[in-house]
């Protein structure tokens, strides 16, 4: 699961780069002023779509030990409250 992740965060971090070169080439471009100005919207609108996701995924890793220690808390609270019982 944490591996899925983490491969998918690479490959959208490869997209991210890869869109930061075409935004870099249609800055530089010889077309018409009002094509590249709607181009370059969509390219960094894409890009912006791109950061969110890799912000959401970056959290849910960083989040992963945190739920992992929150369910052996509860196992153990768990498990001490029927001791305690019994």
């Amino acid at each position: 699961m944490l591996g899925k992740k983490k491969q998918q965060l690479g490959n959208l971090k490869i997209q991210w780069a890869e869109l930061e070169w075409e935004i870099a080439e249609a800055k530089v471009s010889d077309t018409d002023p009002d094509v590249k100005i709607y181009h370059l919207g969509e390219l960094q609108c894409m890009q912006m779509s791109i950061e969110q996701e890799i912000d959401t995924l970056e959290h849910e890793i960083a989040m992963f030990p945190l739920k992992l220690m929150l369910v052996g808390f509860v196992i153990f609270v768990t498990g001490m409250t029927i001791y305690m019982m019994s």
